[in-house]
């Protein structure tokens, strides 16, 4: 299990990345690993599917902590914070550790760094996607206008879901919840040119880059600068 390596250029510590299916992590990790209180919540979805998807991330984002604090993965202990994000109960005197995870179809992606906050976000792409709507909705106008400047339905398509990965990167990086409110400053529009992109939400920066992610998906990572 090899992570991509993501160096922000404000950091000197780079961000890795983790992205594997759903079906390895069970082959390699099994369940043993997960909480009682993990499992309670995995079986209080509706659908399998998504239950398997939530216990592949949890034991993912346990297998990539353990490595990092050299401990086993079912002694870790993750505890929510009132918003709702998620942090690890840090032996004493261990310098902090940031991390993200995502899941979507048929994989999951962890993100860990050392130095800074980071966010990530996979999206299984569809076609014939009614995007208009949702990006009305959830992306800036300067990133609707980029995608009505492209020619075919499928680019737009494309481009749409590259956004909207890259938005729920940076906003996870943020702590803003699953979204950014559209009407703030940032706008991600030049991340379709295929480079990292800084930009600022409020206050704060934040540089979000797409990485190599598995066929018919959108993987992107986000750190604050």
């Amino acid at each position: 299990m090899q992570p991509q390596d993501w160096q922000p250029l404000s950091r000197k510590v780079p961000v890795k990345v983790w992205t594997v299916s759903v079906s390895s992590v069970f082959g390699t990790c099994g369940t043993a690993g997960l909480s009682d209180a993990e499992r309670d919540r995995a079986g209080r979805f509706r659908y399998e599917e998504d239950s398997r998807r939530f216990c592949a991330s949890r034991l993912l984002l346990r297998e990539v902590l353990g490595r990092h604090l050299l401990t086993r993965p079912e002694d870790i202990q993750l505890k929510k914070a009132p918003g709702g994000k998620l942090s690890v109960v840090l032996p004493p005197g261990f310098p902090p550790v940031f991390f993200s995870l995502s899941r979507s179809g048929d994989f999951c992606t962890v993100a860990l760094s050392a130095s800074a906050e980071v966010g990530v976000d996979i999206e299984k792409t569809r076609e014939f996607f009614d995007w208009e709507a949702v990006a009305r909705a959830w992306l800036s106008e300067g990133e609707q206008n980029a995608i009505r400047s492209l020619v075919g339905e499928n680019s737009r398509t494309e481009a749409f879901f590259r956004l909207w990965c890259a938005r729920e990167a940076a906003a996870k990086a943020l702590g803003l919840g699953l979204a950014l409110d559209p009407r703030s400053a940032g706008s991600l529009e030049r991340i379709l040119e295929g480079w990292p992109v800084m930009a600022v939400f409020g206050e704060r920066a934040v540089e979000v880059a797409e990485m190599e992610a598995p066929q018919g998906y959108r993987l992107a990572v986000a750190s604050l600068a």
